[in-house]
């Protein structure tokens, strides 16, 4: 290659000024001359030639093969050997010096370059593979690493997950068995309340048939009168109010120990099903509901069912009442996943409350709509057991829609 240099290592002088001459001619660049091995490893550290020519056979303590052995593994510079020797032992050190071939005298400038050409390209292709795989070996490393980490974390994250799983089982276990265990004082509440209000009553009709001194009439109003009867209802009331959510508890926490039976449903008519069952609430209400095309699924047929009809439910509550309520329930399905849309024309739901709806008793509207605010929690939980995913777009005063994913292979 036009402008390498070359060091030239060679103890007759003659022979070597010839051929700085002749490789000048043909455009290397010749950067110095040496006549013995130790002058030929101090030039080579000191000059840095892209290659040396390097005679074997040397005045000196070293020969060409020793010095060039040292340069080769001190500098990494690619070494040339010429020689009019062919023994095969001298040879056979050569190779093991690490040079890049030899060359025997005599031989033409044409062969020479030729060579060097080689033995330059071939030092900066193999320099580049070292290079490689050296970056190979630092990125297999870091790969290496990395994918250790990675197991470490999975491993934290599959104990963490069966740590969840575990806590999730002994709180529903929790709730069903406070919700259980609750309902026996309620009942008992409720009773001798209903019992208190029966008594109440009967006294109060008989103080009235019979003619009783006026001071034990005040007391008995004072202590017996609209004050007790008011409070015996609130006390029933709130009963009624706290079976309900008991009650509530019991549903959402069977959910979770309800093992699910996996198949493929057709969810165009279990969602027929569903709206037969509100179909009065649809006509009294003038309700449109538009059912478009509704693909299968793979679920649990009644976990399936009970979630859209919450969500039905829930369109159907949230209506506005200023216009004709409208529903469209429609879907589409990939590969992997079948989608559906329950949307309504409804109230709407203002952006800051769409994580808020999903948790356990919260009820969007309390004052002018029923129920104890699980239906979204119970439908969340249906979707994680399904491996699914649900999304809310909704604005307040044009309508909400849901949309809703689950595997279907």
């Amino acid at each position: 290659m036009a402008g390498t240099r070359i060091l030239i290592v060679e103890d007759e002088m003659v022979v070597a000024m010839d051929l700085e001459q002749s490789l000048t001619n043909i455009g290397f660049e010749i950067i110095g001359i040496s006549s013995t091995g130790e002058d030929a490893i101090f030039k080579a550290k000191s000059l840095n030639p892209d290659l040396v020519l390097m005679d074997i056979m040397l005045s000196g303590k070293l020969d060409g093969i020793s010095a060039a052995s040292e340069i080769i593994s001190h500098q990494d510079i690619p070494v040339l050997f010429l020689t009019a020797n062919s023994d095969k032992s001298i040879l056979d050190r050569a190779k093991i010096a690490g040079s890049y071939g030899y060359i025997l005298k005599p031989f033409s400038i044409r062969e020479l370059a030729i060579n060097v050409d080689i033995a330059v390209y071939k030092h900066k292709t193999d320099k580049e593979l070292k290079e490689n795989d050296k970056n190979l070996k630092k990125l297999n490393l870091l790969l290496e690493d990395e994918i250790e980490e990675r197991k470490i974390a999975e491993y934290k994250i599959n104990n963490l997950n069966e740590e969840l799983n575990q806590k999730n089982k002994e709180l529903e276990q929790i709730v069903y068995v406070a919700s259980h265990d609750l309902r026996s004082p309620l009942l008992n509440i409720n009773g001798y309340a209903r019992e208190l209000k029966a008594i109440l009553s009967t006294l109060k009709s008989e103080t009235g048939k019979h003619s009783i001194p006026e001071e034990l009439q005040n007391k008995f109003n004072e202590l017996l009168g609209n004050f007790a009867d008011d409070s015996l209802d609130y006390i029933l009331k709130s009963t009624r109010k706290i079976d309900k959510l008991v009650n509530a508890l019991l549903k959402y926490s069977r959910l979770g120990r309800v093992e699910i039976n996996i198949k493929k449903l057709n969810v165009s008519g279990i969602i027929d099903d569903i709206l037969k069952t509100f179909d009065y609430v649809i006509q009294f209400n003038n309700v449109q509901v538009i059912k478009g095309d509704i693909p299968e699924c793979l679920g649990d047929e009644l976990q399936i069912n009970q979630l859209f009809s919450n969500l039905i439910d829930n369109a159907l509550k949230y209506l506005d009442t200023e216009r004709k309520g409208i529903i469209n329930i429609y879907g589409k399905s990939n590969s992997d996943f079948s989608e559906y849309f329950i949307e309504d024309n409804g109230i709407g739901i203002a952006t800051e409350k769409h994580h808020e709806i999903f948790k356990l008793f919260y009820r969007l509207d309390p004052g002018k709509t029923e129920g104890e605010g699980i239906g979204l929690s119970i439908i969340s939980k249906i979707i994680n057991k399904h491996h699914g995913t649900i999304k809310i777009k909704s604005q307040v005063g044009k309508g909400t829609c849901f949309i809703i994913k689950i595997p279907n292979e």
